[in-house]
């Protein structure tokens, strides 16, 4: 089903229906996105000016900031390849690059903390799980 657009008018960024959800994805990403971006700022802006020593939390702010727009870019270029839409509707070939795309992030950022076989302290051990 095609939507019809009036004269003088653009079609809209995305379609949103029963076989498509890339524009609800897009639109929660960019939010979350937004609202990362805003909290870094009011950081920066308190640290700044009201309250100046500069702390590991902002560190930590600053990196969840940065992965955020990873992640949200990540999210953006695999909508724009097809993530979101039925997969009755992709190209084999688009399916395979949207799960390369996300399996790479996976396999990158999924870092968690893991006890050590004889029971120390925990360490920094990267697990890639698909399932």
């Amino acid at each position: 089903m095609a939507i019809k657009v009036p004269p003088g008018q653009s079609p809209p960024f995305e379609t949103i229906d029963d076989k498509h959800h890339a524009g609800i994805i897009i639109i929660t990403a960019a939010i979350c996105l937004l609202i990362s971006l805003v909290s870094l700022l009011i950081r920066v802006y308190v640290r700044k000016f009201l309250s100046p020593p500069w702390g590991s939390d902002d560190i930590i702010l600053l990196g969840a900031t940065i992965t955020a727009v990873a992640e949200s870019i990540i999210i953006f270029h695999s909508s724009s390849i097809g993530f979101g839409t039925d997969i009755s509707l992709v190209a084999e070939k688009s399916v395979n690059h949207i799960q390369n795309v996300l399996i790479h992030y996976l396999m990158i950022h999924q870092i968690r903390y893991k006890e050590d076989t004889d029971g120390h302290s925990p360490s920094l051990l990267p697990t890639y799980s698909i399932y």
